[in-house]
């Protein structure tokens, strides 16, 4: 049985895969050709993991921008930052 800190510390991993391989992405294909096959690729993940956490890759997008602009709003990022950090 997982202890619930081993299981919030494999979905924070995960999930910072899944948000670096979609940073990666971004730095070598045009914003509207980047597909969930491949940020899954770069993550090292399977599809089924990838939509264990996200919907679409919209979803990434709204995660990063409020972890780049919740800072500058003064909105306490405590909920955010526990993904990324």
């Amino acid at each position: 049985m997982k202890s619930i800190n081993n299981e919030y510390r494999n979905v924070s991993g995960t999930k910072r895969k899944i948000v670096l391989a979609y940073a990666k992405a971004l730095l070598t294909t045009q914003y509207e050709r980047i597909t969930i096959k491949e940020v899954c690729s770069l993550a090292g993940i399977n599809r089924s993991t990838f939509y264990r956490y996200y919907q679409c890759l919209g979803e990434i997008e709204s995660e990063i921008e409020n972890y780049v602009l919740a800072p500058s709003l003064g909105n306490n990022t405590s909920n955010v930052r526990k993904y990324f950090l």
